[in-house]
């Protein structure tokens, strides 16, 4: 009798064990990943259902979360000002389901010349009083089909600028890159436009700023443009925090 009861007993423990593991391991976090890139590590799932902490959501959405009487608001900070978008990093690659971006490098220069213009390359200097930042960039055709980027500087839709720990923005002053019509950049049409990009390709290119001496890089704001003949214009922001870790 005394072996039975041991035995059920530790058949019950056993169970208990067993059923313990089998909680632990459903409720064990797993990763969300968006574009890529992963947004969070604590994602829990109980049942058909998956939970993820607001914090990373509003994280990942470039907002802020507070209580509020019965639940959470997300919010933007700073106002319907700040421009926002795809958040990332200088070095990692972001997918806006068109387009890759990557901010490879960003460098202080005395002077910088042209390498990617096949014709007339020219040499930029930095403004009386500041000085010259070059920023090396690479996309990534990520369409079924062959395009081209529009980075036309007067189109207002497109917002590209530097940003700073202070929160000022200076423009992007110029590019560097291969254009469609084999003419340096600007000049509109397709002096302002990259050559044509296969799906999947990469194209590299530099953008020029010139800021002020004791400017304290904080982000990058890049504006991509989808151009194609006959379809309407596509923008994506892009906000690329460029404090090197």
């Amino acid at each position: 009798m005394k072996s039975r009861l041991t035995n059920s007993v530790g058949s019950f423990f056993l169970g208990a064990l067993a059923v313990s593991a089998s909680v632990a391991v459903a409720l064990a976090p797993k990763k969300l990943v968006l574009n890529g890139k992963v947004v969070s590590t604590g994602v829990i799932t109980q049942g058909s259902e998956s939970y993820v902490p607001v914090r990373d959501i509003a994280s990942a959405l470039g907002m802020s979360v507070r209580a509020i009487d019965g639940g959470f608001e997300l919010y933007r900070e700073g106002g319907a000002n700040r421009v926002e978008g795809l958040n990332g990093k200088l070095g990692e690659m972001l997918f806006d389901g068109i387009w890759r971006l990557k901010v490879k490098e960003l460098k202080e220069v005395g002077s910088y010349t042209d390498r990617f213009t096949p014709n007339r390359p020219r040499t930029h200097m930095p403004k009386s009083g500041e000085k010259l930042l070059i920023l090396e960039l690479q996309v990534r055709n990520g369409q079924k089909e062959q395009s081209y980027l529009d980075l036309n500087l007067a189109d207002n839709k497109i917002v590209t600028a530097l940003t700073d720990t202070e929160g000022h923005s200076y423009p992007v002053r110029m590019y560097d890159m291969r254009t469609g019509s084999g003419q340096p950049f600007g000049g509109g049409g397709n002096w302002d436009q990259s050559e044509s990009i296969l799906p999947g390709a990469a194209y590299d290119f530099v953008a020029v700023a010139s800021v002020p001496r004791d400017f304290a890089p904080k982000d990058m704001v890049f504006t991509l443009c989808y151009a194609k003949l006959g379809v309407a214009k596509k923008y994506s922001n892009f906000r690329i925090s460029l404090v090197k870790e």
